[in-house]
This record gives C-alpha cells, sequence and structure tokens, in this order.
C-alpha cells in the first residue's frame, strides 16, 4: 500500500490517498475471506494513517472485481483516451489476462472513500480471527 509521498510503481498517490498497489490471494485460498481481511486490514492502517480515500488499479476480468465492489469500492470512469491508453498499457505489459480482448479490455481504477464515526475512528471492521 502507498500514501502520499510513498514511491509508487503505476500511480502517485495524491494527499489523503492510500493506494492498494498490490494485492493477492492463493488461488486454494480464495472464496475463505482472506481478500476481505487483507482489505479490511489495508484500510486500518490507512485510516491509521490519516487516509480519507482508499484507491487501486484492476485488470478487467478479475474475479476480485466482485470483492472490491463488495466492501464498497466504486469504479472510476476513464476518458476515450486514458481508456485506450490502460487498454495499450495492460496489452503490451501483461497480454491478454483474464481473457481481456473484448469491448471491456484492459483495466480501472476503483475508489472508495474512508468513513469515520464521530470520534474520528475508523468504521473497518476488521475480525482479528486466525485463518
Amino acid at each position: 500500500m502507498c500514501l502520499h509521498g510513498m514511491p509508487c510503481e503505476l500511480h502517485t498517490p495524491e494527499k489523503g490517498e492510500a493506494y492498494v498497489d498490490w494485492i493477492a490471494v492463493l488461488p486454494r485460498a480464495r472464496g475463505k475471506g482472506v481478500g476481505t481481511k487483507l482489505m479490511a486490514w489495508c484500510e486500518e492502517v490507512a485510516m491509521a494513517k490519516g487516509a480519507t480515500r482508499m484507491t487501486l488499479g484492476v485488470i478487467n476480468g478479475n474475479p476480485a472485481i466482485r470483492l472490491y465492489e463488495r466492501i464498497g469500492y466504486v469504479k472510476q470512469t476513464q476518458s476515450g483516451s486514458d481508456r485506450c491508453w490502460t487498454c495499450l498499457f495492460m496489452c503490451l505489459c501483461f497480454g491478454r489476462p483474464y481473457g481481456c480482448c473484448h469491448p471491456e479490455w484492459g483495466g480501472m481504477m476503483m475508489e472508495k472513500p474512508m468513513l469515520h464515526d464521530e470520534e474520528g475512528r475508523s468504521s473497518v471492521n476488521l475480525n482479528h480471527a486466525n485463518i
């Protein structure tokens, strides 16, 4: 995870932004809540560091998009030129992951506002149970 002022490979976080640079769950661990717990941990750390929003980039067709949407991330709209550059970048760097050579190929940014309660605490509900 990258915060404003930290070096990041593909994105430069703005003030108040925490960017999830890389996250992965092994195939045998998928569907067991591991991704949800990792994202909750990222949000908890981001809140402790003063972030007001979380962002991430994801390849279209990635099954994790369902997780991101379920926990409150929203797809950001892209201009036509941004979409074209994203598609070109994805194909040059990653080939055709998830069979993405169709009208929805490429990648997108997703964003989630960080919520605080009346006392300024994070609204992230993180269960520290072992997996």
